[in-house]
């Protein structure tokens, strides 16, 4: 992260919490297909008898040429599967109008290797004359049926297919590779397959809750949901808490998953975590309407009908912030950075072994300095014994003599 965007970063998380103020958003998060080609446990969607739309890229781009968009530096692309939209290139075209543009993160499923490479093929091409750096993430939620369970469908060669094939020329494809593991009940407690699955392939994991997401359309469905049970709250947890004490995932990785271990640890009723989706980034959908996030958010408005201003005078985001706030501190998703208190508890649950560590070199440092006083006497006895044997007087008749008892003592 430069110097300039932490300054802006930390600026636009007081104005939010200190100010309580809203900010332009800085990311986007865009569905941008109703259409998908699994039937996830996890996700409603496919469920869904609403028309399956696609985002219309001439409508989007008209969007985000409204200056309420000037600041956003990243999008995240998904669905539905956004390798079945119809048009990634015209789509594509429509997001590098942002011009402060930097990051693209799409997610697929991986399912039809054909499609999904050739829309990163021709993101990654967009991007690259453009200076934007793609991201891609395939969801791996298993090993075999482990993860076609949790994807309703037996695509699992298909996905590892697909995650292969982009490895063996990710140049082509994207900057940055990754799998994406959902947690939930049906697959907590053989995550360790999937994390020696990854391994061998050589592919970052990112592991994360499934949540009740209402964008998803299984909101009221708590049936996959880690915290619907002990024992698969607490597989989670350990999960995440093995992650954060593993200095071999880098710092930013450790702190996600420590507010992740915290937040299962709690129940799911304490969030250490900060959000920017309350007062600044917001979440725009395949038909082109309008939410603050894609988790609890009421529906703002339409973006066919009214420009981001116009809601805003209207106080249409005032009231989904209303209505969106009580469910903040409950909620699992977009664990990304701490908040205040929440680093400090990082900071104080990091340096834990490094006092520990400390105390235990100190006592060592001081049983060695008592034994070598308790030797000291002996060892000046023993030079003296050296440098004058002559002058030690005959033992008396009974009495050991000086070597003797020294050879008796270390015996």
């Amino acid at each position: 992260m430069s110097i300039l965007r932490l300054l802006d970063f930390t600026l636009g998380i007081f104005v939010q919490s200190a100010l309580k103020r809203r900010i332009r958003p800085r990311v986007l998060q865009l569905p941008i297909t109703g259409r998908c080609n699994s039937r996830c446990i996890t996700c409603g969607v496919w469920k869904t008898r609403a028309p399956r739309e696609d985002v219309d890229p001439e409508a989007l781009k008209s969007i985000l040429q409204d200056p309420f968009f000037s600041s956003v530096h990243s999008v995240g692309v998904n669905g539905g599967e956004p390798s079945l939209h119809p048009a990634p290139g015209e789509l594509a075209d429509s997001l590098l109008t942002l011009k402060r543009l930097k990051r693209i993160y799409v997610i697929s499923n991986g399912v039809h290797t054909a499609k999904v490479l050739a829309m990163m093929e021709t993101l990654k091409a967009k991007c690259a004359a453009r200076g934007v750096r793609v991201h891609l993430t395939i969801s791996v939620d298993g090993v075999g049926d482990v993860h076609n369970s949790v994807r309703g469908a037996p695509t699992f060669d298909k996905t590892a297919h697909t995650l292969r094939e982009v490895q063996a020329r990710q140049s082509r494809y994207c900057d940055v590779l990754e799998a994406g593991v959902t947690l939930s009940a049906r697959n907590v407690a053989r995550v360790a397959e999937t994390s020696a699955f990854l391994d061998r392939l050589q592919v970052a994991a990112w592991y994360h809750p499934a949540v009740p997401n209402k964008r998803l359309h299984n909101f009221d469905d708590h049936s996959f949901d880690l915290l619907s049970s002990e024992r698969t709250a607490m597989l989670a947890a350990e999960l995440f808490f093995a992650r954060f004490k593993d200095k071999a995932n880098g710092l930013k990785a450790r702190l996600r998953a420590y507010l992740t271990f915290r937040y299962l640890l709690s129940g799911g009723r304490k969030r250490l975590a900060g959000c920017n989706y309350l007062r600044s980034d917001l979440t725009i959908t395949e038909n082109l309407d309008l939410y603050l996030c894609a988790v609890a958010s009421e529906r703002v408005g339409s973006l066919r009908s009214a420009s981001p201003q116009e809601l805003l005078r209207s106080g249409a985001f005032a009231r989904a912030e209303q209505a969106l706030r009580e469910r903040c501190a409950a909620c699992g998703h977009y664990i990304i950075f701490p908040t205040p208190g929440g680093a400090l508890q990082f900071a104080a649950a990091l340096l834990k072994p490094a006092v520990w560590v400390s105390y235990l070199m100190a006592a060592a440092r001081v049983r060695l300095q008592t034994a070598a006083q308790r030797l000291s006497p002996l060892q000046g006895f023993r030079q003296k014994s050296k440098t004058a044997p002559a002058q030690v007087p005959a033992p008396a008749q009974g009495q050991a003599s000086a070597s003797t008892a020294s050879t008796a003592w270390q015996e």
